[in-house]
């Protein structure tokens, strides 16, 4: 017979503890393995972040008005990506184009009524649009030639969602090369927002100015 009651909720307490420390000193081993790859992994990020920081710099002194664009190259070797995107500037609605819609007068009324006209929520933000550049298109044409810069802006910000901090950026509006874009017949704008101007916006990042990107050379062309 034993001297002990392994029934006891002392043992069984005595059980969990060891199990706890077993399972959390496997995790704690774990953890020790897997820090280096962690820490290799955020300098990458960190490291591809200043690249692309000081690539937009770079672009942003350059580019001046009637400067040709092309997109960047490093998307076209990326099989994950198939399309270069474009921005739109837009602003809320005001009194006077509600007054202009085709619908009921009371509605007109209740819209207008519920219209914020702080200055702080009127100012133009930044959107994703409905024109893209195909990767398809840019290799069929052997061109990466995307259009032509007409204006900088430095204070406008991308339109404030629930995941996204509203801050300002640095865009580039342009004249687009229409011949390798798509345009995306869904695309709908945000309830009671217009277009601010009759631009397209890209983001100095996303452009190159150096002509034609090596990767083309290769590719056929096709006329346009």
């Amino acid at each position: 017979m034993s001297l002990y009651d392994f029934d006891d909720p002392v043992f069984e307490k005595l059980d969990k503890v060891s199990y706890y420390r077993e399972k959390w000193g496997n995790r704690w081993e774990r953890s020790k393995t897997m820090f280096p790859f962690a820490v290799v992994f955020i300098v990458g990020l960190m490291t591809v972040a200043i690249m692309l920081n000081r690539h937009a710099e770079s672009i942003w002194k350059k580019v001046n008005i009637n400067t040709p664009i092309y997109t960047d190259s490093s998307w076209l070797s990326n099989k994950n990506i198939s399309a270069d995107l474009t921005y739109r500037l837009v602003r809320p609605i005001n009194a006077t184009e509600i007054n202009t819609m085709d619908i009921p007068e009371w509605k007109k009324q209740r819209l207008i009524a519920e219209l914020d006209t702080s200055a702080e929520f009127n100012k133009p933000v930044m959107i994703y649009s409905a024109l893209s550049f195909q990767k398809d298109s840019i290799f069929k044409y052997k061109t990466a030639y995307i259009g032509s810069c007409i204006k900088k802006d430095s204070v406008t910000a991308m339109m404030k969602t629930d995941s996204l901090v509203q801050l300002s950026g640095k865009w580039l509006g342009f004249k687009p090369n229409m011949k390798l874009a798509l345009i995306d017949q869904d695309f709908k704008l945000p309830e009671n927002y217009v277009y601010a101007d009759d631009l397209y916006y890209l983001k100095p990042a996303d452009i190159n100015l150096g002509g034609e990107p090596s990767i083309l050379k290769k590719a056929v062309k096709t006329k346009l």
